[in-house]
């Protein structure tokens, strides 16, 4: 026979989230029958709480002479602490594993990179990037060693001064870092990279890490630059017969406009 939690000892510890002691449980009222055939005499019970909800409750019992006090109870309480903890972290984990495996099926369909740099004394000069990250920089999970030099090592020699100089001024003032720079990847392809990052800082305001996204803008940017040389090979407005060319850009907007 299955009693329901309101009906045990253990179900009133639990749903009044409570310690119990009882010492004479032959005559409890709530007794199990079973236990009370098993010639159980005591029994203590503490509930067990996972963050601020109770899930249940932990209960000991003895058929000896013996007699349950507060230290018991107290013991027992601090072993169901233990275990609430433990299944807290547990269930944190697996929250946790989720959200990455879903933050990382977002950055890999929106092709967004993620990326950290450490900027504490005990932790400065080393980068955390996303998969994505390493890959966009043409690296491979032997080849990324997590240091800062490893991004530098791919900007693109004639952007170098103007990524520090964006970076340095993020630093200094905690503006947005918003840049758009190229990077040379190890077989010479020049890729275009769209990068924002805002440096997170202590209540002190002392720096603690340069946060961000970058995302792979090469395609666009191409189609920008020959669509610039394109209207380059084009005179400006002139009178007509009202017959006109258009070159329209990737965002929609006319890039040039001149009357044939």
């Amino acid at each position: 026979m299955e009693l329901g939690a309101e009906l045990s000892m253990v179900g009133e510890s639990w749903l009044g989230r409570k310690a119990i002691i009882c010492n004479d449980y032959q005559d409890y009222g709530n007794a199990i029958d079973r236990s009370r055939d098993d010639g159980v005499t005591g029994f203590v019970s503490v509930p067990l709480l996972v963050g601020d909800v109770a899930v249940g409750a932990l209960g000991v019992v003895t058929i000896q002479k013996l007699e349950f006090g507060g230290a018991d109870a107290k013991i027992l309480g601090f072993l169901a602490d233990q275990v609430g903890a433990s299944l807290e972290a547990a269930r944190l984990r697996a929250s946790l594993l989720d959200s990455l495996a879903l933050l990382e099926a977002s950055q890999e369909i929106g092709a967004i990179g993620t990326f950290v740099a450490w900027l504490t004394p005990e932790k400065a000069g080393r980068d955390e990037w996303s998969p994505l990250s390493i890959e966009m920089f043409g690296y491979t999970k032997e080849t990324y060693d997590g240091s800062n030099d490893a991004f530098w090592e791919r900007v693109h020699p004639d952007d170098i001064d103007r990524v520090r100089k964006a970076q340095a001024v993020a630093h200094e003032t905690g503006s947005i870092y918003d840049i758009r720079h190229r990077i040379v990847r190890p077989d010479g392809v020049v890729r275009w990279i769209h990068e924002r990052a805002i440096v997170e800082q202590d209540p002190e305001g002392k720096p603690i890490r340069f946060m961000g996204v970058t995302t792979d803008v090469t395609d666009p940017e191409l189609a920008s630059q020959a669509l610039r040389e394109r209207a380059e090979q084009f005179p400006g407005p002139s009178p007509g017969p009202g017959r006109g060319l258009a070159v329209i850009g990737p965002q929609g907007a006319a890039a040039l406009v001149t009357a044939l």
